[in-house]
């Protein structure tokens, strides 16, 4: 494992760099995109109402997991919600970390 993701951890730990700095779901959001990418290719009714329900199936999702990660990590997770947006990353001046 250390291959793929280039660090052993022993404990499972609130990760907080990389990809996951920037949203606390990127995955989810990457599937959001990538379906918002079909609907801009189909551009159809039926397509724009199953993009919805792919947001609201995905947002509805975050917050479930986020209450079993609350509970796994505690403050640490509280802390990481305050600093990360969910799926909307934020926008930042250059130079700003």
């Amino acid at each position: 494992l250390s291959i793929v993701f280039g660090e052993i951890r022993e404990e499972p730990s609130v990760i907080g760099k990389g990809v996951f700095g920037i949203v606390r779901h990127p995955i989810y959001l990457g599937a959001i995109l990538f379906y918002f990418g079909l609907l801009v290719i189909t551009f159809s009714i039926i397509a724009t109402g199953i993009w919805v329900l792919i947001i609201a199936f995905y947002y509805f999702n975050s917050k479930h997991e986020e209450k079993l990660l609350l509970d796994k990590f505690g403050k640490d997770y509280e802390e990481y919600k305050k600093e990360v947006p969910m799926l909307i990353p934020r926008m930042r001046r250059r130079g700003t970390p």
